[in-house]
């Protein structure tokens, strides 16, 4: 929430030019919530109008590697890399994003998009766990507190009665939630010093050699679905992509990692608004409690307190 007074982590007063260029940074990472909250609501409006995952995913990454050939050439960014490093994003291109985008589709072919929003939240409480093991990250009290937080809010979610396919959905949510925390867990130890915009155009080169594979052994090559699913198409290219990725790096520049990604932690409850708008979809109160105890425990992970330093996880932009 913003305030008259907005200070630096000094305690020092902001002139006006400086509170001018935090409240940027605070609205450019609430775009970005919306668009990565956003991502669910397309998914599932593209699969109502027709749109395999294949050629849905092939086309929406082939925008935006175009897009981030165009944009780097602007910017005067080169994707040149060592090899190693470029190997390195490739490989976790390949078979750690393209499988979260897969699974977080799949999801929300079974479930609202905003249960698969809100499990998907559990990757910074299994980015903890699995930091501790591979990266010797101390694992702190707050962690174990949020993790425990997180696991009750994951047990009230799924408490309800569902069926079979509802049970396959939240699999595939899981599933999303941990390819995406070891994702970042690869670019936190081997890719520290990339530059994001890098690393997106990277990622989206990847997922679209990914999913062409996939239409590949699928001999699905059709596009074949309506208007509807090319309208999903673009809005998952440029807004939920391009447009998220984007907002989120400059709001951070400003903001700073923390910050921004408490700000962040608005997105599930806008695919939750948002579903309920435009598809009609309702989960119930366990699954709302649910969801607060995630949200708080993620919270719990990224708020910085005066003596401790907060673990910044990214956002999702399956």
């Amino acid at each position: 929430m913003l305030t008259p007074g907005f200070f630096y982590n000094n305690g020092e007063e902001m002139d006006g030019s400086d509170k001018r260029k935090t409240v940027k940074g605070y609205i450019l990472v609430i775009i970005s919530a919306c668009a990565f909250g956003t991502m669910g609501i397309a998914n599932r409006f593209a699969y109502n109008h027709g749109a395999d995952m294949a050629s849905l995913m092939s086309m929406r990454f082939l925008v935006v590697t175009v897009f981030y050939i165009i944009y780097m050439r602007l910017r005067r960014l080169s994707w040149r890399l060592p090899f190693k490093k470029a190997l390195v994003l490739v490989i976790l291109g390949l078979g750690l994003y393209a499988n979260v985008v897969f699974f977080f589709y799949r999801a929300v072919e079974f479930i609202s998009p905003a249960m698969a929003s809100l499990i998907l939240y559990t990757y910074p409480a299994m980015v903890g766990i699995l930091g501790h093991f591979f990266l010797g990250e101390r694992l702190t009290g707050r962690h174990l507190i949020s993790l425990a937080v997180v696991m009750a809010g994951c047990g009230l979610i799924v408490s309800g009665p569902m069926d079979n396919l509802a049970g396959r959905g939240l699999l595939y949510a899981f599933c999303t939630a941990l390819f995406y925390a070891v994702y970042i867990i690869g670019n936190r130890k081997i890719l520290s010093d990339v530059h994001p915009v890098v690393s997106a155009a990277y990622m989206g080169a990847s997922c679209a050699v990914y999913f062409l594979v996939f239409q590949l052994l699928q001999g699905s090559f059709t596009y074949s679905f309506d208007v509807g699913g090319w309208v999903a198409m673009l809005v998952l290219a440029f807004w939920c992509t391009i447009a998220g990725i984007l907002a989120f790096f400059h709001g951070m520049m400003i903001l700073g990692a923390t910050k921004a990604s408490i700000v962040s932690t608005f997105e599930p409850l806008f695919t939750a608004l948002l579903a309920w708008i435009i598809l009609g979809d309702m989960i119930g109160y366990l699954q709302w409690i649910g969801g607060i105890c995630i949200l708080s425990g993620v919270l719990l992970l990224r708020i910085r307190g005066r003596k401790n330093k907060v673990e910044n996880e990214g956002t999702p932009d399956a």
